[in-house]
């Protein structure tokens, strides 16, 4: 498996290092880093070593290791970083850098007066050929004229001192990225509706099919169980018995009751298999006010069995009252052979 690593930033004295995804905590948002005076960071680091009792806690932010490089060279705006900086903490400028005075701005008319070229430091980085005065003497006295300055070095500054911005403002953007990124993951997680409401013709479930997605639902979704049990404590019942029956009813027909059997057997589908369901159903005895004394998990896995065995029962009497009564029928040659059978008798 690959190393991660990443992007430590630190508020106390507002710097970054290269750090172990290791030291990452549970909650992706911070890490643990070596207190002040710790020897080997570098080690630590490209090890992925396990953090000690006395790192402290740092803001994180997710990157690759080439990346996380990347990264820490755009926030300390410089284009170098050796191996044996890795782990080491490095200050962020806390404003962009100032832009350099064009030559002809700088320039004033008594160093014009004095000197055929001036070389003007550009904060003490950078020298400039500024514009020089011409001595010809064919000119009008009253007019001082200049020759075009070269300003090479005032354009190359410029540009040096704007990638620096970009590449400052490039990691504040990836910064903000993914914040906005973590912000919205936790509350795309996070859902308050008013109420929950159950598609229209969820219940009664009429197949074994919609049932198990009603429990892949519960599983998945904590308001959907809040629901279900606020819909079966509805259901009432005065007793434990009549109450799961009630439920069941308002669960499922008797036609996918009967598939069902409370451990599985006969080949049918177990009703201990449904966890949620299960859940929901002692929830909501529990909630009613007759019976919360009793509504035990014992009680329930004594009631269910009754209330399948009950409801298959039913569809057996359904079934033989469609079909109608039994006359049994009287094959013609049987009733002939007896008829002959008798008259030799």
């Amino acid at each position: 498996m690959a190393k991660v690593f990443g992007i430590a930033s630190f508020e106390d004295d507002n710097s970054v290092a290269v750090i172990s995804k290791a030291w990452m905590c549970e909650n992706n948002l911070e890490i643990y880093y070596p207190p002040s005076g710790t020897k080997s960071i570098k080690k630590l680091v490209k090890k992925n070593l396990a953090p000690g009792d006395s790192y402290t806690k740092s803001r994180f932010l997710n990157e690759t290791y080439e990346a996380a490089h990347t990264k820490l060279n755009d926030a300390t705006l410089t284009s170098d970083l050796s191996g044996a900086e890795i782990g080491k903490r490095r200050s962020i400028p806390t404003s962009l850098p100032s832009f350099p005075t064009h030559p002809a701005l700088v320039m004033d008319s008594e160093i014009l007066a004095s000197s055929n070229a001036v070389n003007t430091p550009l904060d003490n980085n950078v020298e400039q050929e500024v514009a020089v005065p011409l001595s010809d003497t064919n000119q009008n006295p009253e007019i001082i004229y200049y020759q075009p300055v070269d300003d090479n070095n005032f354009q190359a500054e410029v540009l040096r001192r704007l990638e620096s911005m970009s590449l400052t403002l490039q990691e504040h953007g990836r910064s903000l990225a993914a914040i906005t990124e973590q912000i919205a993951a936790q509350l795309s997680s996070v859902r308050v509706p008013l109420t929950y409401e159950f598609e229209v013709g969820t219940f009664p479930c009429k197949n074994i099919e919609s049932l198990r997605n009603l429990e892949l639902l519960l599983t998945r979704d904590a308001w959907a169980r809040k629901k279900m049990v606020e819909i079966l404590r509805g259901c009432g019942g005065g007793t434990i018995e009549d109450a799961v029956d009630l439920m069941f009813n308002k669960l499922m027909t008797e036609e996918v009751a009967e598939l069902h059997s409370f451990k599985g057997k006969s080949k049918k589908t177990a009703f201990l298999s449904y966890v949620e369901l299960n859940d929901a159903l002692l929830l909501g005895l529990q909630c009613n006010t007759k019976i919360k004394a009793n509504a035990t998990l014992e009680a329930l896995h004594l009631a269910i069995p009754k209330t399948l065995k009950k409801a298959a029962d039913r569809l057996r009497t359904r079934k033989r009252a469609a079909n109608g009564p039994i006359i049994p029928t009287i094959n013609p040659v049987d009733g002939e052979q007896a008829a002959s059978s008798n008259s030799i008798a």
